[in-house]
């Protein structure tokens, strides 16, 4: 399926994912402690201190990680109930830190946490839904939860659900107004992939939105500065073609080149154009390229606000 190549280890905006998925887990806790009246309450059997403690080590905030004990005071709180410690302890189960790896658990809190409305557990049951980790793929389920997610404002949500309804075969109707709407709201939130496909769409004047080849390209160039392919080889044939900006074969060569690198073949956009470049100009292709590599070595640490 589409999601599943776009959603691989090696590939940026999984890791991109990771990492927001890490912020979501931050943003769930209310700063009501310190760790040090955390630790005292935790250990007169306070589920919210637990919880707090817990996600101090799994962190490292305030103390030195240890994703053990974050497991342990995460038990303690979810337990007692607190929906937030199970989606804790689903993401814990779900990358195998301080416990061994068990997507089966991992579906199970999240499953508990997301029926209690905790948002980052929704978005990350749809996840699993939609991939079979630790069940069945089961895609109008994982539509369902990601809606759940989308309507508190988790942007991964968003751009999940929008692209649902934007691709064939992804378990919804293809409904070009509704991918439009949530694709929006992702792309807004700095998603890339979304960020993508709303420059598709805006080229094209899909999904109730006004066809402007401009606003396309600063789409496609947002993505691309993340570092997603695709999104460097429509901007790098924008450059090429004259679609929205002037044509620009030094800006060309090096976001195709960019996007080649990454596995998104434009070899018949790509090659003429470096045939026509003279030897100062490779060379300020080469410059563009490395510096753009060296910006995306990492990737963005997103927070979510509410492809």
């Amino acid at each position: 399926m589409i999601f599943q190549k776009l959603m691989t280890a090696k590939n940026l905006i999984g890791l991109v994912a990771l990492a927001a998925i890490c912020g979501m887990l931050e943003t769930a806790f209310a700063e009501e402690f310190t760790v040090e009246s955390a630790t005292a309450a935790a250990d007169k059997g306070d589920a919210a201190a637990q919880f707090f403690l817990g996600r101090a080590y799994a962190k490292g905030q305030g103390v030195a990680r240890n994703d053990v004990r974050a497991v342990e005071l995460y038990k303690k709180a979810a337990d007692q109930g607190n929906p937030e410690a199970a989606g804790g302890l689903g993401f814990m189960y779900a990358e195998g830190l301080g416990v061994g790896k068990d997507e089966t658990k991992a579906f199970e809190y999240y499953k508990t946490a997301a029926e209690k409305g905790v948002a980052f557990a929704q978005y990350s049951l749809g996840q699993m839904l939609r991939r079979g980790q630790g069940t069945a793929i089961d895609l109008a389920g994982a539509a369902r939860w990601y809606e759940e997610a989308a309507k508190q404002g988790v942007a991964l949500a968003q751009a999940q659900l929008g692209e649902m309804y934007y691709f064939m075969g992804e378990g919804l109707p293809h409904d070009p107004d509704k991918a439009a709407m949530w694709l929006a709201k992702a792309a807004v939130a700095g998603i890339a992939n979304a960020q993508n496909i709303i420059g598709v769409m805006t080229e094209h004047g899909q999904g109730g939105l006004k066809a402007d080849k401009k606003s396309a390209v600063e789409w496609f160039r947002k993505a691309a500065l993340q570092g997603h392919s695709k999104a460097q080889g429509n901007l790098g044939r924008c450059y090429a073609e004259g679609v929205g900006v002037a044509k620009d074969a030094i800006q060309a060569c090096a976001w195709l080149r960019l996007a080649s690198s990454s596995g998104e073949q434009r070899d018949n956009l790509l090659e003429p154009l470096e045939k026509s470049l003279t030897p100062e100009q490779a060379a300020e292709v080469d410059k563009i390229v490395k510096d753009q590599q060296a910006k995306t070595a990492q990737p963005s640490r997103l927070r979510v606000s509410g492809q």
